[in-house]
């Protein structure tokens, strides 16, 4: 539509454990509908090593694995729509006022 700007918005990738087909479906609806914008809305690793929540340790990957696999994934975006203004939202909570913050950064 005149004026408008497709946009598509996805997140929670959770790289490494996103589910291949899961993806290739997200890089397929991109190619299809070669949107303006694109935005990610946050969680594209687990950082497993990092959390310190109840996890089992033979599943751990490694942080450098993961940012790899995030930079891969980034690359098949801007492979799909390389001409689409791409944007991530980090959303940082502020728990003492109970309000959520969102930043903006630029791929």
């Amino acid at each position: 539509m005149k004026g408008y700007k497709k946009l598509i918005a996805f997140g929670d990738e959770h790289l490494p454990t996103a589910h291949a087909a899961r993806l290739r479906i997200m890089l397929d609806v991109i190619e299809a509908e070669k949107p303006d914008i694109i935005i990610s809305g946050g969680d594209m690793i687990n950082c497993d090593c990092l959390s310190d929540y109840n996890k089992t340790h033979d599943k751990l990957v490694g942080l450098e694995i993961e940012l790899k696999q995030a930079h891969a994934w980034i690359e098949s975006i801007n492979k799909a729509a390389p001409k689409a203004e791409k944007i991530i939202l980090k959303e940082k909570v502020n728990i003492c006022q109970n309000q959520s913050l969102f930043y903006l950064f630029k791929l």
